[in-house]
């Protein structure tokens, strides 16, 4: 699908945009990408320009499930490690730790934005830490 071809929204208010991600082309959030704007949804907040949201599966599911809130740093890692997982690794069980590990980050992070939430706090992205966490996973 081209940058301005609509989505199947059956309303013409969403494109998929050239990189696979779907943007509003109507209303007041003209132009914006609809995995950001759920994303904030789910702080409570605008997002901060070095907060990334990374999709933890299809790039055209905003679900906030399939959503994760990184800083850049933690985005470009995650990123990497993801592609590199999912071309190079060919035994299941190694996939299935990267999954795990990723919805276990997805959990945690849930829950500090609902405690956040529950004590009228901003929640703070906190950047550089799921390299760190993915080499300490098993100690």
């Amino acid at each position: 699908m081209r940058r301005n071809q609509h989505a199947n929204s059956g309303n013409g208010s969403t494109a998929k945009t050239t990189k696979g991600y779907l943007r509003l082309t109507a209303g007041p959030c003209r132009h914006q990408y609809v995995h950001r704007i759920v994303a904030a949804a789910m702080l409570g907040r605008e997002l901060k320009k070095d907060e990334q949201v990374h999709h933890r599966g299809d790039k055209l599911d905003p679900r906030h499930t399939n959503l994760f809130i990184l800083g850049e740093r933690d985005h470009t890692w995650v990123t990497a490690k993801q592609a590199w997982y999912m071309k190079h690794i060919k035994e299941p069980a190694d996939k299935q730790e990267w999954e795990e590990f990723m919805a276990a980050r997805a959990k945690e992070q849930e829950r500090e934005i609902a405690v956040a939430k529950l004590h009228e706090v901003p929640w703070q992205c906190v950047d550089g830490q799921m390299e760190r966490k993915w080499e300490n996973r098993n100690a």
